[in-house]
Parts: structure tokens; sequence; C-alpha cells
């Protein structure tokens, strides 16, 4: 298991800022098993947010969404060491603020624009001609906890990183329903 994180400890500094993710990132790198524990955990909860240029109204500059961009990458190498392999893991901002998810259950409490946005297709839970069920996408669980936090906002208004296959390390391109919801 060592070196299957190589980089992921200094992606994690870099992209947050924040010393105890540094740590349990830079632990796991290390073949900390519990460290790998804790990671599989976060991602198992869905989100982590933390903030990125906090204050700043315009969003988050192209460095920010760069540096979010390395840690879904560095995520998405965390969740295939796990043994865990959900379908996506992206990163969203809004405002300033971040959060990375992964695809997964409709969640539980679903923000109020969102919900309206996701009418569109037919509504939270519908599966679209497209195949997918509104409301279990990376984009949406993250859009969603953004959201949420922002209730002036709207979700065309987020900003996303590219999604990841954690199984394959590849770029998932936006599915029809998140385009149409996000306008990507």
């Amino acid at each position: 298991m060592k070196g299957d994180f190589k980089g992921a400890g200094n992606k994690a500094t870099e992209a947050t800022g924040i010393p105890a993710v540094a740590r349990t990132v830079k632990a796991a790198a290390n073949g900390n098993a519990e460290a790998v524990g804790s990671l599989a955990a976060v991602v198992t909860v869905g989100i982590v947010t933390h903030k990125a240029g906090a204050g700043k109204s315009g969003g988050a500059s192209v460095s920010e969404m760069n540096s979010l961009n390395g840690l879904v990458r560095a995520t998405a190498s965390e969740i295939k060491a796990s043994g865990r392999a959900p379908a996506t893991v992206v990163g969203a901002e809004l405002n300033g603020q971040t959060a990375i998810a992964t695809s997964g259950k409709i969640p539980g409490n679903i923000a109020p624009s969102l919900e309206a946005a996701a009418s569109e297709l037919g509504g939270v839970g519908t599966k679209t001609a497209s195949g997918k069920t509104v409301g279990c996408c990376g984009e949406f669980q993250a859009a969603n906890e953004l959201l949420l936090n922002n209730p002036s906002a709207t979700p065309r208004q987020v900003n996303f990183t590219d999604a990841i296959r954690p199984r394959t390390g590849e770029i998932v391109p936006p599915c029809e329903n998140c385009k149409t919801t996000f306008g990507l």
C-alpha cells in the first residue's frame, strides 16, 4: 500500500491548508491503515467542506480551482486504494466555499434552489432518458452542500472541477442531467 498515495499528502497540504487533513493524507501515504480508514470514512460521509479564499465574493480563482482539482484527484486515488469505488468524485466551488463529493444516494435534505432546478428533469429521484437518476451524481451532492450554505445562490452559479472515476483515474464528462441542472 505504501506508495499508492505518492504525492497525495503534498497535494492535500497545498489544496486545503488544513493541517489535520494534510497529516491524515500523509499518514495514509506512509502506509498507516488507520489513516486510510479515516479518509475512506470522510468520503463515505459524502462531503468534505473547507474554505478556499474565504471572504471573496467572486468565488475561487483559477489557482484555487486548480488546487481543488488536485485535491479531487488525490481523493480519487485514496478512494481507489481503500477498495471503495463510487462512480465519480468531484469538487465544487461557490462564493469561495468548496466541497468534494462522491456520487451516491440522493441526499435527505436538498437545497430549495437545487430542487427547483431538478424539477426541469422531472424532480429529484427521477430516472431520465439518459438512464441517470436525478440527485445521485457527485456534482449534485457537492452543489447541494454548497447551496444549503448559500440559500440565495442558484445551481448555475456553482463551479466544478473535473469529475474523476476513482477506479481508473479518468475524467468523466458531465451527464445530461448535470448539464441541464448546472448549465455545464
